[in-house]
């Protein structure tokens, strides 16, 4: 029977997988991301205001454009209409407002 691993024993962190796809639309880190209900499209946002949509069939971008200043935290299909999430400008920049 094999020694059970020394508790000093340093395991290496386990490998990302490869990717399947890379959102190359976006120029900044990707912050959300939106799965549409029937599958077709996948809407994502990133830190610098960009919002983009997707086909998830030919995984080719089918909009893009600079939603807001700031960074996108959440995007989201409803009604036929793309809403998104930032951070208020007064919070912006780690500060409440009037402070």
């Amino acid at each position: 029977m094999p020694a059970p691993p020394s508790a000093s024993a340093s395991a290496a962190p386990p490998l990302a997988p490869t990717p399947k796809h890379l959102l190359r639309t976006h120029g900044a880190p990707v912050n959300a991301l939106w799965l549409s209900d029937d599958n077709e499209r996948v809407y994502s946002g990133d830190a610098a205001g960009t919002v983009a949509v997707a086909s998830t069939r030919t995984l080719r971008a089918l909009a893009a454009w600079q939603a807001h200043a700031d960074g996108v935290l959440g995007v989201q299909e409803w009604g036929g209409r793309v809403l998104t999430c930032v951070l208020p400008p007064a919070l912006a920049g780690g500060r409440l407002a009037g402070r």
